[in-house]
């Protein structure tokens, strides 16, 4: 159908919950839409964009099951999950994306070495009970870490950043460990 834009639905519309915290315990009700394996594949099989559009991934309040595993992949759309919970860790290491957005979310741990954006990383009001890994990380414009708790990892490290490079800015204001 002409002029009208192609979608990717992981699931049926329905009406937005009151925001929770992610640091408190999830609220999952029966009709709590899940998110499995099927989420990373979505995210490197995005149609492209229609002339004047920017083609991205959005996901709100969605539950995570099972790894999130994008590790060596090259994600083109922008990618933002808000307020959505994670079963388990996110695996990025080696990964490439224009801009990554993870808003309000609750995950295990964030294991992304050898990372690379063309544009943002932005982890703010998160809450990671692992640590996060950007060892030799590479941002293309900002790192936004604002209100982000971290939880120590096996090691006592929160945020492990060896050879992190940042080209623009880091913002990390009322950040927890």
């Amino acid at each position: 159908m002409a002029g009208v834009p192609h979608r990717q639905h992981l699931r049926p519309a329905l009406p937005q919950p009151a925001p929770q915290r992610p640091d408190q315990p999830a609220r999952l009700g029966p009709r709590a839409q899940r998110a499995g394996p099927g989420a990373g594949a979505a995210a490197a099989r995005t149609p492209p964009a229609q002339p004047g559009r920017v083609a991205a991934l959005k996901l709100n309040g969605a539950y995570v099951t099972g790894t999130l595993e994008l590790s060596g992949g090259a994600i083109a759309p922008y990618v933002e999950l808000r307020n959505c919970r994670f079963e388990q860790e996110i695996l990025l290491p080696e990964s490439r994306f224009t801009t990554l957005r993870l808003v309000g979310c609750a995950i295990p741990r964030i294991e992304a070495a050898r990372l690379h954006t063309e544009g943002d990383l932005h982890l703010p009001r998160c809450t990671v009970d692992r640590g996060i890994r950007l060892t030799d990380a590479q941002i293309g414009t900002d790192l936004l870490l604002n209100q982000l708790v971290v939880r120590k990892d096996r090691f006592s490290r929160s945020i492990t950043a060896y050879g992190l490079s940042v080209a623009q800015d880091f913002q990390a204001e009322l950040i927890e460990s």
